[in-house]
């Protein structure tokens, strides 16, 4: 049975009054103009296919007659052994560290000091040092210390008993280096700046009567000029005479909060020669996250990307 055109029209009012006047307008302009979207559409994929088309084929363009001729190439020049990798990887490691010849310092009461300066010009490796000096058949106890990137600085040994004539010599017993990546923590010397922001007031000699004895002391400030506090800050305090040391102590300094400024004493309870001059030298391994004290925030000091410092396998270089 056929329906009148008055009952469609019935249905279409019964259809249409569930529905709203925006999707009645979508709905018809749809209807008018589907024809087109459907060509759109079609069109869109035709692209989308053309696209990964021609994708596919500058893939497999690149891997014959490109990269992958140039990877080919690679691998036959190291199956050759055309590679200098053993030239490779000694570019890639630290240098050696310079050492000076050993110094046998007095020290008062029959006790000598032995120093050896130590200096380490490679900028992206740090350098942890146990070490140790040997004069006749005696030998000194291990010893550890770290040199940072392009210090040089000074390794003692004190209060050893007088060796006489025998010469005391300077021996690494383990070497570890450190790697310190700019990935990690950007470049080092701005890093280093920021943490390195110790003033040392120059220091003065000046005698003066302990005990009814007069000994030398020198005076000195130790002001922190950065934003970084430490639980103790080492000191290395020489006296100087005729271009070489004649005199070494090592202080350490507790506490040094960001901003805090320290007068500092040092005795030297005998005999150094005549006209020598001090010398002062604050040594702070900035790459051990347990120097630092907490911050006021109580945040932590160091970014977790500045303790991704790398060791590598120990080596001995000398």
């Amino acid at each position: 049975m056929h329906r009148s055109n008055h009952d469609k029209l019935l249905c279409m009012d019964e259809f249409s009054s569930g529905l709203s006047e925006r999707q009645l307008k979508l709905g018809y302009l749809y209807a008018k103009n589907q024809l087109i979207i459907r060509q759109a559409l079609y069109i869109i994929a035709g692209l989308i296919i053309a696209l990964l088309a021609i994708y596919s084929l500058y893939g497999m363009a690149d891997f014959g007659l490109l990269q992958g001729v140039r990877e080919r190439a690679l691998a036959i020049v190291m199956q050759n052994d055309k590679v200098d990798f053993a030239g490779v990887r000694e570019r890639l490691s630290p240098q050696n560290l310079s050492i000076s010849d050993t110094l046998t310092l007095p020290a008062g009461d029959g006790k000598v000091d032995f120093v050896a300066r130590v200096g380490n010009k490679n900028a992206g490796w740090a350098a942890m040092v146990d070490y140790s000096f040997s004069y006749g058949s005696a030998e000194t106890g291990v010893l550890s210390d770290f040199v940072l990137p392009g210090e040089e600085v000074a390794l003692p040994a004190y209060k050893i008993n007088d060796p006489g004539s025998m010469i005391p010599v300077f021996n690494i017993k383990e070497l570890r280096w450190m790697r310190v990546s700019p990935h990690d923590i950007g470049a080092y010397a701005p890093w280093a700046a920021s943490r390195l922001t110790f003033e040392l007031g120059q220091p003065t000699n000046a005698f003066v009567e302990v005990g009814g004895t007069k000994i030398l002391r020198t005076s000195f400030t130790l002001k922190n000029n950065g934003g970084f506090s430490y639980w103790n800050v080492p000191i290395l305090v020489s006296l100087e005479a005729s271009g070489q040391t004649s005199a070494l102590q090592t202080i350490t300094i507790d506490q040094v909060k960001s901003g805090e400024t320290r007068t500092v004493e040092v005795s030297w309870f005998f005999n150094v020669p005549s006209g020598s001059f001090p010398k002062v030298q604050a040594h702070v391994n900035i790459l051990d996250p347990k120097v630092y004290m907490a911050r006021v925030s109580e945040a932590p000091p160091l970014d977790i990307r500045e303790m991704l410092i790398q060791p590598i396998q120990p080596t001995v270089n000398q």
